[in-house]
């Protein structure tokens, strides 16, 4: 919220170095014959003197120059007026660049800056705390779990479940494919049905079979009861891949004679002669059932550790040590990522603070130099009354008999005029004043990012030192069978 709000400040106070567009303002010279003419100062000056006017003894200025003074005030007026109108927009720009709220911005900034990363590190700090207990938990599980089991090995089990995975795909999809032959032999919808037949006839035998191969690592058991169990296992797959495939045998056999009533027949004659396949094909589709059986025996037998529950336990164990590191890895980059941010944005800030003050003082010289044009044309302008005075009065003393008044002989002066307030002075005094809070922010936001990176390295250091014990590593395990293998996800 303090970001955003930040941003909208900063977009009234903080100036793009793009100044106004450039105002050539012409500052039109008075044209001295134009004037002559418009103002027939020779004709006049003729006339007056012919008439002996002004008097000798006059002390004020007759009409002619009065009406040369009037037409300088008018010059002089209109070059103001034109001056007041453009320089609206340079004082606009002027009274616009102003860093005192940005220089705000960025100490609360950086005050928020601080908080945010001592937050982060205090939350993420205790959670990190509570996760190692939690593992500390787990281990004393998996030792307890261990020293009353009186194990000594490594967990053995595979480093990948795909492989292992993928041969019970390739047992049941070869059961099925072999099967189905003979099966869609004796079925009305041919190698589609036989297929299907197949499918749920080698599914069962497959995964009765895998089962109890788990089962039979029951008899690496401490326990005599559960050491029994796993030993009647094995005679329990034997016994279910003997029954099972001779069962489905005699179904087959018997589709040939009643399909209709095949599955009450096998299990009769099954009963009466288990052996009592009358043809060759029978048999192989037996010892087919009976081979692959044997094959997800194995396979359920090699699934884990030897010792039931070990792998299992173990894969917590070291998962949640996993974990706990890649926990501790992401909070070291979230803190690093919100360094690099705040450091960025930061150096954004005093990029956009020079820029403002290189606005302020390309626009007060711009106006600088429109003050300059105004005054030197003004210059021009009571240059120009002099001229058109002393060409009155030099003409006038040619026509005239009487001696002229006295001020002819006196210096000219230009007629009075209002002055512009330009407040140029006050823009340059702002300038110095706008540079002096721009080194003050600089040389502020260099002591933050400083501050920010120092506070960085401590927060690291910090989540670092939560270290765990270096024998709580995540652990590789053997391999089964000789296969090289690691630790996986517990499933």
């Amino acid at each position: 919220m303090f970001k955003a709000i930040g941003k909208y400040l900063r977009s009234f106070f903080i100036k793009e170095e793009v100044l106004p567009e450039q105002i050539d303002v012409i500052f039109e010279s008075v044209d001295i014959d134009r004037a002559v003419k418009t103002l027939k100062i020779k004709e006049n000056a003729k006339e007056d003197g012919e008439n002996e006017t002004p008097d000798s003894n006059e002390t004020n200025p007759g009409s002619t120059e009065m009406k040369i003074d009037q037409f300088i005030v008018t010059e002089t007026s209109q070059r103001k007026q034109q001056f007041i109108e453009n320089i609206l927009s340079y004082d606009k720009g002027i009274s616009e660049s102003d860093i005192n709220l940005v220089y705000e911005e960025g100490k609360n900034l950086g005050t928020l800056t601080k908080h945010e990363i001592e937050s982060i590190v205090q939350e993420e700090k205790n959670s990190l705390v509570d996760s190692k207990d939690k593992l500390k938990d787990l281990k004393k599980d998996f030792n307890t779990f261990k020293t009353n089991n009186k194990l000594k090995h490594v967990p053995d089990y595979p480093e990948s479940y795909q492989l292992y995975i993928a041969f019970l795909l390739a047992i049941l999809l070869g059961e099925t494919i072999l099967n189905g032959i003979y099966f869609a032999q004796g079925s009305e919808y041919g190698i589609l049905g036989g297929a299907i037949y197949a499918l749920g006839i080698a599914a069962v035998n497959i995964a009765i079979s895998f089962k109890l191969g788990q089962a039979t690592t029951y008899k690496n058991h401490i326990k005599n009861r559960l050491k029994t169990l796993g030993f009647l296992s094995i005679f329990g797959v034997l016994a279910w891949v003997g029954v099972y495939n001779l069962l489905v045998a005699h179904y087959r056999q018997q589709i040939d004679v009643d399909i209709d009533n095949a599955g009450t027949l096998a299990v009769k004659l099954f009963i009466q002669s288990p052996f009592a396949l009358d043809k060759f094909e029978y048999w192989v589709l037996f010892l087919v059932g009976l081979l692959f059986g044997l094959f997800a025996y194995t396979e359920g037998y090699l699934w884990d550790d030897r010792y039931p529950g070990y792998g299992k336990l173990y894969r917590r164990m070291e998962q949640s040590k996993r974990d706990w590191h890649a926990d501790q890895e992401d909070i070291i980059n979230r803190l690093e990522d919100l360094k690099l941010k705040k450091l960025d944005e930061f150096t954004g800030m005093q990029s956009d603070v020079k820029s403002t003050i290189n606005y302020l003082k390309g626009v007060v010289g711009q106006k600088q130099a429109m003050v300059t044009n105004l005054e030197n044309n003004i210059e021009q302008i009571e240059s120009s009354s002099k001229i058109l005075i002393k060409m009155y009065r030099e003409i006038n003393m040619v026509h005239r008999q009487t001696y002229p008044p006295k001020y002819f002989m006196e210096e000219i002066a230009p007629p009075d005029h209002a002055t512009v307030e330009t407040n140029i002075e006050n823009d340059y005094a702002r300038v110095k004043e706008q540079e002096k809070i721009r080194d003050e922010f600089i040389a502020m936001v260099e002591q933050i990012k400083n501050t920010i990176v120092d506070l960085y390295n401590k927060s690291i250091q910090c989540i670092s030192n939560i270290n765990l014990e270096a024998n709580d590593k995540p652990q590789t395990p053997k391999g089964n069978n000789g296969i090289t293998t690691k630790q996986t996800k517990a499933k």
